[in-house]
């Protein structure tokens, strides 16, 4: 343990954290440099003191690992907001399930944010309304003054909502005012008053007003929430973008109008294909140069790491010299940032992935939106959707459902089921889950073990034959033609791959307003999703009732 109590008491804290962790993943965290530098700061405080002394690798490791696992316990303790975090660009903007959604997490402080901003914007009032944009205000903490500027584009959007890009803009416009230098003397109330000037500026309101906002409890919630989205999200930095739900690359830096034509057209041309799936002539790939670091039998596969030591590669149960910390957590490392960086990999579809389940009217601007990862082979999966559908089927349209097909790939018949999935969505949108539920009623005739002795395709006509049920029998044909398309397989991949990037471990998974439910892999009965449901709808209601033009 550290020297220092503080330390000490956060790292015994950390541990016990990571007792009551069931779901831990290291290399899906990219927090691995921040655990390196806590431990190499302490290291030099120790030198500076006159201790230096060589730390011993399993205590390092152990503290990086406490911390890894308390960021991913963490990460199911913040609050639900009542609504989808972020602030959408535009009047009559369309829905984020009906166009190509860009998520771009912007500090409002940042120089590379206003960088990036221009261009954005140009590119997506050129392709509005088949383009849609939705900012996040992300407050990196070494910019003094951002989390205040967050706030107050909070602050701008409940009082007049048309006023938080304006606000923005001026922001970016003004920013070296804000910046950490200039402001180093004064305090935070006087940076507050000069930002609360700023706002009135854009928002149309007296500062004192404004200044009331920052008052107000619930506008600091929104600007922490927006932050947790942000983290939860694998957001390190700013400009960050999403196009429908997957990392671009390059997180940090601006892109020009012609990069995001590049990125669109190629999604639109995908969205204008009359078969309806992902043309992989069209499809984008960011093929990022990657250290393959690959986990074999308990080591690592020796050619993936060339140039490291051979007593540095015989880690985890492998013979020969322990590593050093230098080499433990470059390797700890090199894992996470190839996960991180990995998700970029993958090809942006042309649509937001999921099958929308539409009940009566289409859902408010308001709705709470719960996305649910199923596997149509899995018991808790089926478990898990009766009381789902019948809490959507109560609230609609306030609250409104998208599903992700997830295989898992411990279920070996569960890849077929999902691309069934798609093919059926594709032939007739109204049969997907009518069929989900027919995969969930015979889910026993598609287990590991009634099928271990049946080849592929006997395995495929059985889901053709479950899903003619669904679909009907004079689509038999083109079930089974579905299953020759590439793109149905594409289209399945990148249902796989959209609910790896968000961080899904298993079935059921569960999203609420973008916020990932606790208990992953139970079902919740009907009792649960009301006490979840219930309190944000009231929120929703109670914001209404004090802002009616919201």
């Amino acid at each position: 343990l550290s020297r220092d109590p503080l330390l000490r008491s956060a790292e015994t804290n950390l541990r016990r954290a990571t007792r009551s962790s069931t779901h831990f993943c290291p290399s899906t965290h990219p927090t691995v440099v921040v655990a390196a530098r806590f431990r190499r700061e302490e290291h030099e405080r120790e030198r500076e003191m006159g201790m230096g002394r060589r730390t011993t690798l399993l205590l390092p490791v152990a503290a990086l690992f406490t911390f890894l696992c308390c960021a991913h316990v963490a990460r199911a303790q913040v609050p639900i907001p009542s609504r989808f975090d972020g602030f959408v660009y535009g009047v009559g903007a369309p829905s984020r399930w009906d166009s190509i959604v860009v998520d771009a997490f912007f500090d409002p402080l940042c120089p590379d944010s206003k960088d990036a901003w221009p261009d954005l914007r140009r590119a997506v009032e050129h392709y509005s309304p088949r383009v849609s944009l939705t900012v996040h205000p992300f407050a990196l903490p070494y910019h003094d003054n951002s989390f205040v500027a967050c706030r107050a584009l909070h602050i701008a959007d409940k009082l007049n909502a048309s006023a938080t890009y304006p606000l923005l803009e001026l922001f970016f416009k003004y920013q070296d005012r804000y910046y950490n230098r200039p402001t180093r003397e004064l305090s935070r109330a006087s940076i507050v008053g000069k930002i609360a000037k700023l706002a009135a500026k854009a928002i149309g309101h007296n500062s004192s007003a404004i200044e009331s906002g920052f008052e107000d409890l619930s506008t600091g919630m929104a600007t922490r929430i927006s932050f947790k989205y942000a983290c939860s999200r694998g957001v390190i930095g700013t400009p960050s973008f999403f196009v429908n739900g997957f990392p671009l690359p390059d997180g940090g830096s601006a892109i020009d109008y012609h990069k995001w034509k590049s990125i669109i057209d190629p999604l639109l041309k995908n969205d204008l294909s009359p078969d309806g799936f992902p043309n992989p002539r069209y499809s984008i790939r960011f093929n990022t140069e990657l250290i393959p670091v690959l986990a074999v039998d308990g080591g690592l596969k020796k050619k993936a790491l060339r140039g490291w030591k051979e007593d540095e590669m015989e880690i985890m149960g492998k013979t020969g010299a322990v590593p050093s910390l230098r080499s433990a957590l470059l390797f700890l490392a090199l894992s996470c940032c190839c996960f991180h960086l990995g998700a970029a990999q993958v090809p942006i579809p042309a649509k937001y992935d999921g099958f929308v389940y539409q009940v009566g009217a289409p859902p408010g601007e308001g709705s709470v939106v719960v996305e649910a990862f199923f596997d149509p082979l899995c018991p808790d999966s089926r478990d898990a959707w009766p009381p789902l559908r019948r809490v959507i089927h109560e609230y609609s349209p306030r609250v409104f459902l998208v599903v992700h097909p997830f295989p898992l790939p411990y279920h070996d018949n569960s890849f077929f089921s999902c691309r069934a999935l798609h093919i059926a969505n594709k032939l007739n949108k109204s049969t997907t889950y009518p069929l989900l539920e027919i995969f969930f009623k015979y889910q026993e005739k598609l287990y590991n073990s009634p099928t271990h002795k049946m080849s592929r395709e006997s395995v495929i006509q059985h889901v053709v034959d479950l899903a003619v049920e669904a679909v009907g029998n004079s689509s038999r044909s083109a079930l089974e033609n579905g299953f020759e398309d590439r793109r149905s397989d594409m289209a399945a991949r990148i249902s796989f791959k959209y609910g790896c990037s968000r961080g899904v471990v298993g079935t059921p998974f569960f999203f609420v307003n973008g916020f990932p439910l606790p208990d992953a892999g139970d079902a919740l009965d009907y009792g649960q999703w009301r006490g979840i449901i219930d309190p944000l709808l009231s929120e929703n209601s109670r914001v209404r009732e004090i802002h009616p033009s919201m």
